[in-house]
């Protein structure tokens, strides 16, 4: 489904009570007996919202739009259950030990490094990092937000210790929401990605490349799925979601554990040194 560009800034003012720097491109709502995602398409004027037949699960008169979800750039983190997949598929256990321990390294920096510190208390506190770093406190000094930053950082080495859970680089991996290609433009087993940089700029950047795709939960080898990002610029308007194609005889969401655009959430990851060497069919 689409919204046009009004009733995306009517959903940011009138859910979030704000006025944000950063404005979602994508939706998961409720509207009457329709449910699932919408995106915005910058050629719709006035406030538009253009609902597919999928979407639609019962007959009802109540036309309030409810979100429920909204897309933005959410960091990626490994698991069990990725590892597992991609063991099966090739990847050396030396790679998922050095990024384990480059991760590790990164979360002890916060303890000493002021721009990591905000980073990591803005995003556990849901606190604008842009705001953190104008004041004038010092997180890796002032006594009691110290504290909270040692706290933080026991729970993140007993996390990634504990569960096998750790951080992918922010430019390597994204956790995005999917939406399906509008412009019948992607053909089958290509996807457009643009990602928000997360240092404050709000910069984007458009994926060019091979990178794997996945949904938790992921148990069969062919839940996770390697294709192939490329720029399509009728899709630009779009970031920070994961656009799949209408293209092809089963629809790629669909090969990964069973999903659907519903407002599922996708592993989306471009490091190299976890690329599978072999692709699985598809369960």
């Amino acid at each position: 489904g689409c919204i046009s560009p009004g009733v995306r800034d009517l959903i940011v003012k009138e859910k979030y009570g704000y006025q944000a720097d950063y404005k979602p491109i994508a939706f998961q709502v409720r509207v009457g007996g329709c449910k699932g995602m919408v995106a915005v398409n910058p050629h719709l004027d006035g406030l538009l919202l253009q609902i597919r037949p999928s979407m639609k699960k019962f007959e009802s008169t109540h036309k309030q739009i409810e979100p429920c979800g909204y897309s933005g750039p959410r960091e990626l983190y490994m698991n069990r259950q990725v590892i597992a997949i991609l063991r099966a598929q090739g990847v050396p256990d030396n790679n998922f030990i050095s990024l384990q321990n480059k991760s590790l390294i990164e979360i002890a920096d916060m303890l000493t490094k002021e721009p990591l510190a905000c980073h990591e208390m803005g995003s556990m506190l849901r606190v604008r990092v842009s705001n953190l770093e104008r004041s004038s406190i010092r997180i890796t000094t002032e006594p009691f937000l110290r504290r909270q930053l040692v706290s933080l950082y026991k729970f993140k080495v007993r996390d990634a210790l504990n569960k096998t859970r750790f951080r992918i680089d922010i430019d390597k991996g994204r956790q995005m929401k999917g939406i399906m290609d509008e412009t019948n433009t992607l053909n089958y087993g290509e996807v457009f990605v643009q990602y928000t940089e997360l240092n404050g700029t709000n910069l984007r950047r458009i994926l060019i490349g091979d990178l794997f795709v996945t949904k938790n939960p992921c148990l069969h080898p062919g839940d996770l799925k390697r294709v192939r990002a490329v720029d399509i610029p009728e899709l630009r308007h779009l970031y920070d979601v994961v656009v799949f194609p209408s293209k092809g005889q089963r629809p790629i969401p669909n090969e990964l554990s069973g999903s659907d655009l519903d407002g599922d959430e996708y592993f989306v990851c471009w490091e190299q040194m976890l690329m599978p060497n072999k692709d699985c069919e598809a369960a």
